[in-house]
């Protein structure tokens, strides 16, 4: 059973978002996963949750600072990356 499940009230109506935030999920259910096995993977898809997190971080970054709209949402002051 996997520790996180997509739902559909995780959205943000963005599909290349959802997307990332599904691929995330996955990614964190592969670390549960190998971690619960003892696996010795644990560095290696550490590594790969990380850089996939700044990418994702950094992509919604570009696209809140070019939205107007999206500027004046509080999530701007809690996903910024610093």
């Amino acid at each position: 059973m996997p520790l996180m499940s997509w739902k559909d009230e995780y959205s943000v109506k963005v599909a290349e978002f959802d997307g990332h935030h599904k691929q995330l999920i996955s990614m964190i259910n592969s670390l549960d996963e190998a971690m619960r096995q003892g696996k010795d993977v644990l560095e290696d898809i550490l590594k790969k949750l990380v850089n996939y997190a700044g990418s994702h971080f950094a992509a919604e970054q570009k696209v809140m600072q070019s939205s107007t709209i999206i500027l004046n949402l509080p999530i701007i002051r809690t996903n910024t990356i610093r």
